[in-house]
């Protein structure tokens, strides 16, 4: 008989996937028909979000990034004229292709959002504690008491010192910052397992932007929420941002660590925009670099690759072709001239060599 007591044991050859993520978005398209004609306002975004991670959707105005948030939240998928397809998962489900009703029932629970301009996503006419209560019975029914004890612990989760007199307040009494706070609880009222912020420091004084970036980073930090930020800021991306996506012309460019991408872009439009981020030490006698041209209109999108005509690279292989969104240096990136670009830079120089 075999002592298997002083055997040491052997490592388990039984394979172990990878954990589902928390979102996963693949291949994305939305479509708008207007007059006969197939306006692609998202085209083949994907990207994916981790339990507990955040990710910064980053691009310019007009890059697609609201379009693809409220695609995925399901909010226009029955308007007239347009068209969503793709695939969105929810801890593995899909999304896209169900019914209303099923949509609905995770909008809210297990998907919620933050819009942008808090004061106007607020209604004027009810009390805090009204809409937040709206929010709350999404997820449970509780007595009144509870149920304020519940708005009261949310208010103070987000940081607001005086939770009861808030609730007692109408929206124009509060500050933009006490708008936004008051949006993020009414979020997490339902405990949702991923959180869209579209823009939430939009129209905020800087302190208060800190205030509600450092909030979001503290709560997906304890209640391990996955959060996609919507932000054209790429300083605020690479302060708070596990992953970056960068996002141009209604589809995803290049994704990857805001360190690696920020040291090494590889995509003509990411190295763009982190150009245009003034310098905080050194001489400041040059003009602030530009972007030039500006990002297509959808219904009139260039041949091959969307950012071309404002690419110093482009050949005649990118306004022939547009490039897949495929791995270059481990992180996905779209541009015929990404591999040339990373060997390029891995050349020692003149004064090195």
């Amino acid at each position: 008989m075999r002592d298997t007591a002083t055997e040491p044991m052997r490592p388990s050859t039984r394979l172990v996937s990878p954990p589902e993520p928390a979102l996963r978005v693949d291949g994305l398209a939305v479509t708008l028909t207007r007059g006969g004609r197939h306006v692609p306002l998202v085209r083949d975004a994907s990207f994916e979000l981790a339990r507990g991670e955040l990710v910064a959707l980053v691009g310019e105005s007009g890059s697609g990034k609201s379009v693809t948030a409220r695609a995925v939240m399901g909010l226009i998928q029955r308007q007239r004229g347009i068209d969503v397809s793709g695939s969105v998962r929810l801890h593995g489900a899909e999304l896209v292709g169900q019914p209303a009703r099923r949509v609905r029932s995770l909008r809210g629970r297990e998907l919620a959002m933050i819009f942008q301009e808090p004061m106007s996503s607020l209604d004027p006419v009810f009390t805090i504690e009204d809409q937040m209560r709206e929010a709350v019975r999404r997820r449970e029914r509780l007595g009144r008491k509870e149920e304020r004890d519940r708005l009261v612990e949310l208010l103070t989760t987000v940081g607001i010192a005086d939770p009861r007199r808030c609730l007692r307040q109408y929206p124009h009494q509060l500050s933009g910052g006490m708008c936004q706070r008051v949006m993020i609880a009414m979020a997490l009222a339902s405990r949702p397992e991923v959180l869209i912020a579209d823009e939430p420091t939009t129209a905020l004084d800087l302190t208060i932007q800190a205030q509600i970036l450092g909030l979001l980073e503290r709560l997906r930090r304890e209640t391990g929420v996955a959060i996609l930020l919507i932000t054209h800021d790429m300083g605020v991306a690479a302060q708070v941002a596990d992953r970056v996506a960068v996002m141009y012309a209604g589809r995803v460019v290049e994704t990857g660590t805001p360190d690696r991408m920020f040291a090494a872009p590889l995509h003509p439009y990411t190295e763009g925009l982190l150009s245009c981020i003034p310098a905080m030490t050194g001489a400041r006698e040059r003009l602030l670099p530009a972007l030039k041209g500006s990002v297509p209109d959808p219904s009139n999108l260039p041949t091959g690759c969307a950012f071309h005509p404002r690419c110093a690279w482009a050949d005649d292989a990118c306004r022939d072709t547009d490039p897949p969104l495929a791995p270059v240096d481990g992180r996905p990136v779209a541009c015929w001239h990404a591999a040339d670009r990373l060997h390029d830079r891995s050349q020692p120089t003149e004064e090195t060599s």
